[in-house]
């Protein structure tokens, strides 16, 4: 059974070896480089960012860009959150010029879970260089509402309530093919108001950044992808009062193999991150992950653990980034699975330190944290995994 399980996990680290983790496409499907992206975010009024909220090299690749932004707009730059929701912005100016602490802001709002993790950092970028931040949401509560209700609900909420969301006769394209697909998955849950919730968070949103957006600031608005793919949603509000602003927008995405974007993803954005799929988190393997879950709890003497992760490096400021290594293993852990042993794929050497931190945020041993380095031939690996001892983790293992 050892032998079967080590002859086993070899090939599939073999194979990773040759797949980027992530490809940035531009609209019609050419390779670009981040530092493209950024080049030209910089030159826009406004940069909608569409992400998977539970997607690591999404949430790295938001900072990264802020910053970049920072560096060139200083305090022009405004940072807006479809996580926050117009009802905590007073609380979240408060939390930004050190009038409440974290703790108090935690206690106060309604942070989403992965708050600390995905959405801190951002938070606390802007608050180091005094930027402000907009919470451009609805209350989800009332978006329920109007869901289970439909808009003659909303007549019934306070008069300050209906000040914190789009004006209530909204108007609704329902010729545009995100709400078009929308309209079709409502029809085969049993109907409900789906579209006109989804089209009340998009224009409420599209409201607070209007608000804030002149032609002497920039902003950066983070929020779920499918609130701005295919130049849709929050944007089409905005281009109802403003037809010519000039917009970047970046959407994410997932494929099995990222070495060419799928047709069906064409078009989704000025910017399309594309990433591997079949990654921690996606739904698609939690059965996998269930069934490795348990088979561990039986034999937790007979099996190890050991997880491919992605270590970024920036060559522009030649940085190694452990974030989203850190963040895949927090998803794995959420489903009852911690490693034994981290492989980190890089296209440099990481060195000590970074092990050193890696290995205290994931809760592994620092001598189980490896070097997945890219070579030019498969060949090459074995020995690299040897000169790291990765032969005896393993044997030690096992005892």
């Amino acid at each position: 059974m050892k032998f079967l399980l080590l002859v086993f996990l070899f090939p599939l680290f073999v194979f990773a070896q040759t797949e980027q983790a992530f490809v940035i496409y531009n609209t019609k499907g050419k390779k670009v480089s981040i530092a493209k992206m950024t080049r030209e975010s910089i030159d826009a009024q406004l940069i909608l960012f569409g992400e998977f909220h539970d997607n690591p090299i999404s949430h790295w690749l938001e900072l990264e860009l802020l910053k970049e932004l920072f560096n060139q707009k200083g305090k022009k730059l405004i940072v807006g959150f479809e996580m926050f929701e117009q009802d905590q912005q007073a609380a979240l100016d408060r939390y930004l010029i050190g009038g409440i602490t974290d703790k108090q802001l935690k206690d106060s709002l309604r942070l989403w879970p992965n708050y600390s993790t995905d959405y801190k950092p951002l938070i606390l970028f802007a608050k180091e260089n005094k930027l402000a931040c907009i919470a451009s949401n609805v209350e989800r509560k009332y978006a329920s509402l109007l869901f289970k209700s439909g808009r003659i609900a909303l007549d019934t909420i306070s008069p300050l309530k209906k000040s914190q969301m789009a004006d209530l006769q909204f108007p609704i394209d329902t010729t545009l093919s995100q709400y078009a697909s929308l309209n079709e998955m409502a029809a085969h849950m049993g109907g409900g108001n789906m579209l006109e919730a989804q089209a009340l968070k998009d224009a409420t949103m599209a409201k607070y950044i209007l608000q804030e957006l002149t032609n002497d600031n920039q902003i950066i608005h983070f929020n779920g992808a499918y609130h701005s793919d295919y130049y849709q949603g929050i944007l089409w509000y905005i281009q109802q009062s403003k037809p010519l602003i000039k917009v970047t927008t970046i959407s994410t995405v997932s494929q099995k193999k990222v070495n060419k974007l799928e047709k069906e993803h064409l078009g989704k954005a000025d910017f399309i991150i594309c990433e591997v799929g079949g990654t921690v988190g996606d739904i698609e393997a939690l059965p996998f992950f269930e069934t490795i879950r348990q088979i561990r709890q039986k034999n937790k003497n007979k099996t190890m653990l050991i997880h491919l992760t992605y270590v970024p490096y920036l060559a522009p400021s030649k940085e190694i980034k452990t974030k989203p290594t850190q963040h895949s293993v927090k998803e794995l852990m959420s489903i009852g699975l911690a490693p034994d042993a981290l492989l980190c794929r890089s296209s440099v050497h990481i060195g000590k330190e970074n092990r050193r931190k890696i290995a205290l945020f994931c809760n592994v041993n620092e001598g189980s944290v490896f070097e997945g380095l890219d070579v030019k031939s498969i060949y090459e690996i074995p020995p690299l995994y040897l000169e790291q001892n990765m032969d005896k983790v393993i044997l030690e293992h096992f005892g």
